[in-house]
């Protein structure tokens, strides 16, 4: 039963672990076309835009725009930087003035605050904001299987509850006509002992027929309970004991039977004491 918990408690984190795993294999940037997916990789690393361009040129923002929109403005954007700058041109030009840093200062402190811009990843994130669904970044090859393995150990951990309820009822209710039976032949061969010396053979083999077997048999008959409660090995401790009892009983039995008192009386008193041995077997298990 432990190794059947172990199990299933093993295959369900196995499952969501790998299920955790399919369900991030994909990115979101991996559902957009392939066109706009190959252009936003290609930006390079310090690429900024300003925020509000697309506002200024289609009248919506960036996650409403469709790809070729997108790609249009982003085109747009890029194509200044694909060329010299005029400044730099006109700085190799012999002639042109030279750019006066003081005054060069002041027009700049009179300029407006810059406004808010895009990096590469704000950009992504814009756009992958038009994903509907995320579910098709899960990767079902890995998902399925992985889903399968948690449901099965869901299922072993189930069944080790069940087990475990099924131990508990054997012990509460399984036990009791056990118990009963042993300690009524423990009082039937502990009145045997007391009264033997004063019986004859035949009244000794009678009352083992009579008042012994019946509690013998009922133990015996319902020993698969034990096996239940206290597992094999519980179950070998406290058969033994009292297998070793009745066999001891039988010895009574036959040595009454021929006539041997004194024997019988031995005899007795060791089954008595297997007898009780098998008891507290019993009582000691969970």
């Amino acid at each position: 039963m432990f190794g059947l918990r172990v199990l299933g408690h093993s295959l369900l984190w196995i499952g969501f672990l790998s299920a955790s795993v399919g369900m991030v294999m994909q990115r979101e940037l991996d559902l957009l076309p392939v066109e706009e997916r190959t252009a936003l990789l290609q930006l390079p690393a310090d690429f900024s835009i300003p925020a509000d361009l697309a506002t200024q040129v289609a009248g919506k923002s960036w996650t409403e725009l469709d790809s070729a929109q997108f790609l249009a403005i982003l085109q747009q954007a890029l194509a200044p930087t694909q060329s010299a700058p005029a400044s730099e041109t006109a700085a190799t030009v012999p002639g042109t003035p030279q750019p006066n840093p003081a005054t060069d200062s002041v027009e700049s402190a009179t300029e407006p605050a810059a406004a808010p811009k895009l990096n590469k990843t704000s950009l992504i994130q814009q756009r992958t904001k038009r994903v509907a669904s995320l579910w098709p970044t899960v990767n079902w090859l890995v998902y399925g299987p992985a889903l399968i393995v948690g449901i099965v150990g869901v299922v072993l951990l189930r069944k080790s509850a069940q087990k475990s309820v099924d131990v508990e009822v054997a012990r509460t209710k399984g036990l009791d006509p056990l118990r009963q039976s042993l300690t009524q032949l423990i009082a039937e061969v502990q009145k045997l002992e007391d009264q033997m010396p004063a019986m004859t053979p035949e009244s000794v083999v009678a009352y083992i027929d009579e008042r012994c077997v019946e509690h013998c048999n009922s133990f015996a008959d319902q020993r698969e309970h034990l096996k239940s409660a206290f597992g094999l090995v519980g179950f070998g401790e406290v058969m033994s004991e009292f297998a070793s009892g009745e066999r001891f009983l039988n010895r009574v039995w036959s040595a009454a039977a021929d006539g041997y008192m004194e024997e019988a009386y031995r005899s007795v008193q060791t089954s008595l004491g297997f007898f009780q041995a098998a008891q507290r077997q019993m009582d000691r298990k969970p």
